[in-house]
């Protein structure tokens, strides 16, 4: 692509999977104001996002916090995914730290 160099074309990737996780978790938490949580039907992918989100590396720790406004504070909070049916036979790969 004209006028792009390799180091932008990475730092857009990284910025583009920001945007696919907020994505993600917007579709969560909209729905899960209205509808009880076995309920929530997200579009197809985001479940995989949010699955993606369950699980932290050796060297990749995922949090997610919300903020919002509150009356004269911003008030903030963690939010944690755990998968319902963790893999019973995780393939392990020995990485060196």
């Amino acid at each position: 692509m004209p006028g792009y160099t390799v180091v932008k074309l990475i730092m857009l990737d990284l910025l583009s999977a920001t945007d696919i996780v907020a994505g993600s978790l917007d579709q969560y938490l909209t729905q899960s104001q209205s509808v009880p949580v076995e309920d929530i039907n997200v579009k197809p992918g985001c479940d995989l996002v949010l699955q993606w989100l369950a699980h932290d590396g050796l060297g990749l720790k995922k949090m997610n916090v919300i903020m919002r406004r509150g009356e004269k504070t911003i008030e903030a909070a963690t939010l944690e995914f755990d998968l319902e049916n963790p893999p019973r036979d995780p393939i392990i790969i020995p990485v060196a730290v």
